[in-house]
């Protein structure tokens, strides 16, 4: 039974941990660089809101990441706030913060009181997903309390990319609403139903990109695919949104687009081809920019970043400025860039010599730029590159502390205790907490307990374990063979890829 008090959202089952790096401040500031926006965010002192923060795993990791920080997380499901705030407990995180609130009743004072003034606030999946007052009440908090200068992160399910999905939610609604059992059953007969359909040539559903996901994912991943699309399509408010209608409301709290968090879309020669940014350029003057490449890219996610008060800046040397250090490194050595316009790649004399310098120690831009296989790069091409495939991320500080990294490591046992089973049920990641980048770092269980196992040895003076030694500590005695070959790999995989990383982060 959907409880009464829920208003709309689906509250039976709690939503899975999730993270995105594009809360991390320093991928915003990344973001106000490329577009030529000035950005000011204090480094150690920086306060964060982030609304609706569901089990809290970013408001977690940004706080152990960053010791000086204040991160709040407000979320209306009781149960998540009780969870995030053991987390935040266990380990010892007396930065982190979380308020079980009805946004939609917060007026200004009341706002004030719980809150004090913001640098930065995240929306990851809410905006699109609430009701009018809902919406109503995140302006006033931003119009209360984020600074002038303050950032805002707002990720939405977007239109023209959602389009084609609009029958198959009204289809899942109905469906749901006229099955018996438990509402997770539900849903999952709903989607075989759906799948049936589509199957049988149903011409509505032809253009589901959700369909799509649906057909492809795995045995395995069914149960967290389930609980994730009650999350998408039962909340009784969804509503997908033109990126201008997103920015006019936003306005309302005296907020300016600044550009999108994922880099690529920077660029609209990564984006469109020849023909379609000829197209773009004979539109009339007063289209939003970002609707104009979205009908032809058609994004089902945007992630776009606001500031109060725009000023000018200088991108080159604001890109310049920026220091990268290695979060993997591609068994391959490969580094592609999947955009609508197919997958981009640099010549590989250009990344084997990035990927050399950064295995060695983080770089800045200029000193990267330096390398004589790099002369002919640009700047905002290779931090798009490296950045948007995943493979570098930007150094909020140069050298943690000591006591920083014991702290994120102390956390980051926690997190893999207490959400490690969920993430590993869901086929997902979870955000481990690096001072170096003062944010969160997404990695799979496995490779998480693999850089917990040698903190361990090095903390203890110990030589580091070998990955059959770390694959025996994660598991218990009676595990079968199989299980034992398959994780010995995936800790291998770990050790290559991720290893040269952890060094280069600080975290070892």
């Amino acid at each position: 039974m959907q409880a009464t008090w829920a208003g709309g959202y689906s509250a039976e089952l709690p939503y899975l941990p999730t993270y995105i790096s594009a809360q991390a401040p320093a991928e915003m500031a990344m973001a106000c660089a490329l577009a030529g926006v000035r950005c000011d965010l204090p480094r150690e002192a920086l306060t964060l809101l982030d609304l609706g923060c569901g089990r809290g795993m970013g408001v977690l990791s940004l706080a152990a990441a960053n010791p000086g920080w204040t991160a709040i997380g407000i979320d209306y499901m009781p149960a998540h706030v009780a969870e995030a705030r053991g987390i935040a407990a266990e380990a010892g995180l007396d930065n982190a913060r979380f308020h079980e609130a009805d946004i939609a009743a917060l007026d200004e004072a009341a706002a004030a009181r719980l809150l004090p003034e913001l640098d930065v606030v995240t929306l990851h999946g809410v905006w699109t997903w609430v009701a009018d007052p809902v919406r109503e009440g995140i302006l006033r908090v931003i119009r209360s309390r984020l600074k002038p200068g303050g950032l805002v992160l707002v990720t939405y399910n977007a239109l023209p990319g959602w389009a084609g999905d609009l029958a198959l939610r009204r289809l899942l609604r109905d469906l749901v609403d006229s099955l018996g059992g438990p509402r997770d059953r539900r849903m999952a007969q709903a989607l075989d139903i759906a799948r049936g359909l589509h199957l049988a040539g149903a011409a509505s559903l032809e253009r589901s990109f959700f369909m799509r996901r649906l057909i492809d994912v795995p045995p395995n991943a069914r149960e967290a695919f389930i609980r994730y699309a009650m999350h998408e399509f039962l909340p009784e408010h969804w509503r997908p949104a033109f990126p201008q209608d997103v920015a006019g409301a936003l306005a309302e709290a005296k907020l300016d687009f600044v550009g999108p968090a994922f880099l690529a879309f920077h660029f609209p020669e990564l984006l469109l081809n020849p023909a379609q940014r000829e197209a773009v350029a004979s539109l009339p003057p007063g289209l939003h920019p970002e609707f104009q490449r979205d009908l032809f890219t058609c994004p089902t996610l945007r992630q776009d970043v606001f500031v109060r008060g725009r000023r000018p800046a200088e991108v080159a040397g604001a890109v310049l400025g920026t220091t990268l250090a290695l979060r993997r490194l591609p068994e391959d050595r490969r580094v592609r860039l999947d955009t609508p316009n197919g997958a981009a790649e640099l010549p590989a004399p250009v990344i084997n010599a990035a990927l050399e310098a950064l295995a060695r120690r983080p770089h800045g831009i200029g000193e990267l730029l330096a390398l004589p296989a790099l002369a002919r790069t640009t700047a905002g091409e290779l931090l798009t590159m490296l950045v948007g495939s995943h493979i570098a991320a930007p150094v909020w500080r140069d050298a943690p502390t000591p006591a920083m990294r014991d702290r994120a490591q102390r956390y980051n046992r926690v997190l893999l205790q207490q959400l490690g089973a969920d993430a590993i049920a869901a086929g997902g990641e979870l955000a481990a907490a690096v001072p170096m980048l003062g944010a969160g770092l997404a990695m799979k269980p496995v490779e998480l307990a693999t850089l917990l196992a040698l903190h361990e040895a090095a903390t203890e003076g110990r030589a580091a374990p070998d990955a059959a030694a770390i694959a025996r500590g994660m598991l218990v005695a009676e595990t079968n063979a199989e299980t034992l070959a398959w994780t010995e790999a995936a800790v291998a995989v770990a050790l290559t890829e991720r290893l040269p990383a952890w060094q280069g982060l600080g975290l070892l």
